[in-house]
């Protein structure tokens, strides 16, 4: 989301901030595409990587988009290691 912010000189510049709030809307987006289970949550630790990842990964003349964030979430859901229930 875009925001109109202003320097201390009182020019005023846009402020392109995204944060945890973005990462879980996006997180819904790639549930609702049906690859992602309803129940599949990210802890902060997982929305701080994804925030990174976006930040790293984003061309400064493109823009932030929606499709940056679902594209590091599905990564990340992707990389996540499946461990095996212990056996009883």
């Amino acid at each position: 989301m875009a925001i109109v912010r202003y320097r201390s000189t009182g020019e005023p510049y846009l402020s392109n901030e995204w944060g945890f709030e973005e990462v879980e809307t996006a997180l819904y987006r790639v549930m609702a595409d049906g690859e992602t289970p309803y129940t599949t949550v990210l802890t902060e630790d997982e929305k701080l990587e994804v925030l990174e990842t976006v930040a790293e990964q984003t061309d400064r003349s493109e823009g932030v988009k929606w499709d940056h964030f679902e594209g590091a979430i599905k990564d990340l859901i992707a990389a996540r290691k499946v461990v095996p229930e212990a056996l009883s």
